[in-house]
Formats: C-alpha cells, sequence, structure tokens
C-alpha cells in the first residue's frame, strides 16, 4: 500500500490544492519499507489525481483540501484524510499505530477529529492506521 503526504519542509503542506512536493511512503504488513520524495504536478486538480492513481496511492494524507479536489481524488477510490498536520515521519507514525485522531495532529483551525464538521461527517476515520 502507498501512502502520499505532501509535504512543505518536512511538514504536511498547508494546502493540497497547490503543493508542489510529495511524500510515498510505501507500507507493507503495517511497516514502512520504503520512503521517498518527488515533485508534484503543477496543473489541473485532475491531472493530480490522475497522478496519485498512477503512483499507485491508496491513501492520501494532508491539510486543507477543497471540497472539489477531495471529490476528484476520491473519485479514483482513493481515501483522503484531510485536515492532518505536523512532521511527515510522525504523521505517518501516528497513521500506522491509529493515533492520526490525536489533537496534536489536528490542522490549526479546524473543529477537529472526534467533532463533526459543517458537512456532518467526521472528518477521520478511525481504525485505519497499520493495515495493508
Amino acid at each position: 500500500m502507498i501512502v502520499a503526504m505532501p509535504v512543505w519542509n518536512e511538514r504536511i503542506a498547508p494546502l493540497f490544492d497547490v503543493c508542489q512536493k510529495l511524500r510515498l511512503a510505501e507500507i507493507e504488513k503495517g511497516f514502512v519499507v520504503s520512503v521517498s520524495e518527488m515533485d508534484f504536478c503543477q496543473g489541473e486538480p485532475s491531472g493530480k489525481a490522475l497522478q496519485l492513481e498512477e503512483l499507485g496511492v491508496a491513501v492520501l494524507i494532508c491539510g486543507a483540501i477543497s471540497r472539489p479536489v477531495q471529490s476528484i481524488v476520491t473519485a479514483r477510490n482513493i481515501q483522503v484524510i484531510p485536515f492532518i498536520s505536523g512532521v511527515g515521519t510522525e504523521v505517518i507514525e501516528a497513521w500506522l499505530n491509529g493515533s492520526l485522531d490525536d489533537p496534536s495532529f489536528v490542522m490549526p483551525g479546524c473543529c477537529g477529529r472526534r467533532k463533526r464538521c459543517r458537512s456532518g461527517k467526521e472528518t477521520v476515520p478511525r481504525g485505519r492506521g497499520g493495515k495493508s
């Protein structure tokens, strides 16, 4: 399984829609087996979603993401976990051990993990980390 995170200065990028770098973590049996970083396309949202799909990304962990872009990404069967902040290595470890809903990973200004946002949906599915 490949987990992607947009990064800026070793941290999760604040806005996926305009990110320029992508960190990819390959996960096998609940462990990170490789990590790579690459330039990410600057084009249309559909191009970003296509690039994620071509890379084999199953999960996108990101900061803010606009609803239209999130819809395009999820339409390609990529799970999106939005409104996350923190150092990339700490975020992937938290995802693996199921603690990504810890308040320390909540993006500043976000409504929080256990609360419901305006859409009425929880923002982070729990219990996903470490399963491949």
